[in-house]
């Protein structure tokens, strides 16, 4: 008996020196992959704070310190630019203001329509996405010139939104669509339901969309192409509007989550990781990141809250916000923020809230009259069309100047107001603008313009009945 007791012994701790062997290569294995991972994370966050967009000379001069993560309730703006190299375009064609709540687990969007009619600071009235193109132009004269840099794109976006809807807008996070691309490539796309044909085809920027209805999964290609699908080859009647579009934002930021989440998004989350590298920049610190990190990527996309943006088109040039519609906007706002009427209004610019001059517009070959009015001509309908736009990057000192009037006062609205529009003098075109002054074009958001350029008296603001009917 002795001798199997023995033997049984020995086997037994043979076996035990295996698991112990097996136990200490597995914890030797996680051990490194956490270190890489943590190397990893650690050198994007290094990527993406550090390689942000351009500072002031206050900002390069004072850089704030490194902020802890909080859970006080804090608004940023998301910025989706297209920045391909041969178009030399400074298109922020996807703009959402995102009020976070750490505190609440929870995330509320409100998206802008791009062509929505604001003051921007120092320059006058004109449409949402012009704003940044407006504040690179400034700081790039200032850098030719050897002056002060006061303003930058960053900048210029940040201050047009505060006073437009009252909130401090502290951070910033802007991702390329080529970006976006990739990441939902590394995703292994994501499944949509594309609720109508969309086709379009430009051989001047290689645009070629055709998505047929149904519900399949996109690549990141097609991803984008639903996203940003506007205008159509069978004609204005199947034109995207800027509220299809915002929707459509939504609905793909709610879905990448969701995977980003799931097993299949956690294995590629390396992937990932190397593409937000290259292709995502921000003011958020290291510390911030991580803590919202923590924070919401349990939660997926049940965090996410749309405010609605009922705005309308007026006919002309811009999408416009009734005034009940932005003060209930506003106040929706305020509340996610903890802040009070008081404090909202003291940072909206009352600007905004001024009626548009009506005016009749009429093609004409003779010269433009001299405007007096301080509501400048609406810029006509954009030239840009689904992943281009006519708002180019300023290479002329010029190009950031605004525009005066005969007697060398710059207008209202940063448009000349003896041509409806201010010529560029280097090519940009920072009003997002390029057809002939005076020239009415058709609505790019693809509804039918009402009868009247007033706002809904309702106080609902809702958008005029729409042709956007599906083929």
């Amino acid at each position: 008996m002795e001798p199997q007791l023995t033997r049984s012994r020995k086997r037994k701790r043979l076996q035990l020196k295996r698991w112990q062997w097996i136990v200490i290569v597995f914890v030797v294995l996680l051990g490194s992959g956490v270190v890489y991972a943590y190397i990893k994370v650690n050198s994007v966050l290094d990527k993406i704070t550090t390689n942000g967009e351009p500072l002031t000379d206050e900002e390069k001069n004072s850089p704030p310190p490194s902020r802890p993560f909080s859970e006080d309730p804090f608004a940023m703006v998301l910025l989706g630019k297209d920045s391909r190299q041969n178009l030399g375009l400074l298109n922020t064609d996807v703009m959402i203001v995102a009020v976070v709540q750490p505190k609440e687990k929870k995330v509320k969007l409100l998206s802008i329509p791009r062509d929505t009619r604001v003051m921007i600071p120092d320059v006058g009235y004109a449409k949402i996405n012009s704003a940044y193109a407006r504040g690179e132009s400034e700081r790039l004269k200032a850098e030719r010139n050897q002056e002060p840099v006061n303003m930058t794109g960053i900048r210029m976006v940040k201050k047009t939104l505060e006073g437009f809807l009252g909130i401090p807008i502290e951070h910033y996070v802007t991702v390329d669509f080529e970006g976006f691309r990739k990441v939902i490539d590394e995703l292994g796309g994501i499944e949509v339901n594309v609720e109508r044909r969309l086709v379009y085809h430009d051989p001047t920027d290689g645009t070629s969309i055709d998505l047929q209805p149904g519900l399949q999964v996109l690549d990141g290609k097609n991803a984008l192409d639903y996203v940003r699908h506007r205008h159509d080859d069978r004609g204005p009647k199947y034109y995207s509007s800027d509220f299809e579009r915002n929707e459509r934002e939504r609905e793909v930021i709610r879905l990448v989550a969701d995977k980003v989440k799931s097993l299949a998004g956690i294995s590629h989350i390396f992937g990932i990781l190397d593409i937000v590298g290259d292709h995502i920049t921000t003011d958020l610190s290291k510390d911030e990141i991580i803590g919202l990190a923590n924070t919401f990527a349990p939660v997926g996309s049940s965090a996410i809250e749309t405010i609605e943006a009922n705005a309308y088109w007026d006919g002309v040039s811009y999408t416009l916000f009734s005034k009940e519609e932005i003060d209930r906007i506003r106040h929706e706002l305020w509340a996610a923020m903890g802040m009070t009427e008081e404090e909202g209004l003291a940072l909206v610019d009352p600007a905004n809230d001024e009626e548009p001059v009506k005016k009749v517009v009429k093609k004409s070959t003779a010269k433009p009259k001299k405007e007096t009015t301080k509501e400048a001509n609406p810029p006509a309908h954009d030239a840009g069309d689904n992943q281009k736009d006519s708002t180019n990057t300023g290479n002329s000192p010029e190009a950031a100047q605004p525009p005066t009037d005969s007697k060398g006062s710059p207008s209202k609205d940063g448009n000349d107001p003896g041509s409806g529009n201010a010529p560029s003098t280097d090519g940009t075109n920072p009003s997002g603008q390029g057809e002939t002054p005076g020239e009415q074009t058709p609505p790019d958001q693809g509804t039918v313009p009402p009868a009247s350029a007033n706002p809904p008296q309702n106080g609902g603001g809702e958008v005029p009945p729409g042709n956007t009917a599906s083929p």
